[in-house]
């Protein structure tokens, strides 16, 4: 939009805010379980099987990102959960973007692949705890992360939690590597 176009009162402006030249790229997100099975007897409540698909698309409907996951949940009586997930993503990196100590990575099309198991433990406690790990490939490096986080909960008052996360990417010469480290709090 020109400036010399701006309309001179309320009532000549019919600016769309939700046009697709506006909004930036668009998401699209499927969540299909495949199958839930709740055992009669043991620990566990709940076998599940989960397929999501995540597609981002600019607005001129070219290709953004895309991300399919496999998930299988097991959630237990005393309410922990593990979970073991694949994920697949392929992204188009429309300019030279550096995640690492090296030369930054061309634009061009990327696939990523990697497997994460998480575990949390039982919800009920007033201290609960969380912790995951993923390993495989991401934008072309070598890919290794560790999460842990601490919970506590008092009930109905309010909730603390302390998460850590570590990230390692090791890209071919010459894009380098990168160790990244994130501490993250939340009070609800």
């Amino acid at each position: 939009m020109d400036f010399d176009q701006i309309p001179k009162n309320d009532k000549d402006f019919k600016f769309n805010f939700f046009a697709p030249q506006y909004l930036g790229p668009v998401p699209y997100k499927t969540i299909l379980a495949l199958k839930a099975i709740s055992p009669k007897k043991g620990r566990v409540v709940q076998h599940k099987i989960v397929l999501q698909n995540f597609m981002v698309r600019n607005p001129d409907q070219t290709f953004n990102e895309w991300n399919l996951t496999l998930q299988y949940q097991q959630q237990y009586k005393n309410t922990g959960m593990l979970e073991w997930s694949y994920n697949h993503i392929n992204a188009n990196l429309p300019y030279h973007t550096s995640f690492a100590d090296g030369d930054p990575l061309p634009p061009g099309y990327y696939h990523s692949n990697f497997i994460t198991a998480s575990y949390l433990s039982d919800t009920r406690n007033a201290f609960s705890y969380k912790v995951a790990g993923a390993a495989g490939t991401y934008f072309g490096a070598r890919y290794h992360q560790a999460t842990m986080g601490l919970i506590y909960r008092n009930q109905p008052w309010f909730s603390v939690e302390l998460n850590g996360e570590y990230n390692r990417l090791l890209f071919d010469a010459p894009f380098g590597k990168a160790d990244l480290f994130l501490i993250s709090s939340n009070l609800s």
